[in-house]
């Protein structure tokens, strides 16, 4: 008798290889911009939230002096008097100090 040949079935074919190769560039394609997005999102909300703290110490500072810290005293008083440990800086978008408005007391961006 004649000895049948039978193929060994191990491993991929090269369609089901593309096929696979396709399938990820289109979800890298998907996800990519959405992750490119995150750092900045991140720093814009790290800036409001330090915006906000800046503008509760300026409120502890007018509630415990009443008065708000004038434009030579800036907000570095506040972490003379220590309403706050570290002034903080804007991370978006240059990295900015944040505003001070001396005569109503008010922190920007």
């Amino acid at each position: 008798m004649m000895k049948l040949f039978r193929r060994n079935k191990k491993g991929f074919t090269l369609v089901e290889l593309v096929v696979v190769i396709a399938i990820l560039g289109i979800l890298a394609a998907i996800a990519v911009p959405r992750f490119m997005n995150a750092i900045g999102d991140a720093n814009a909300a790290t800036d409001d939230a330090n915006e906000k703290v800046l503008q509760t110490a300026v409120n502890m500072f007018y509630l415990t002096n009443n008065r708000y810290p004038t434009a030579a005293e800036g907000l570095a008083i506040l972490q003379t008097d220590g309403f706050i440990d570290v002034v903080p800086t804007q991370l978006e978008p240059n990295g900015n100090a944040f505003t001070y408005d001396a005569s109503t007391g008010a922190v920007g961006q």
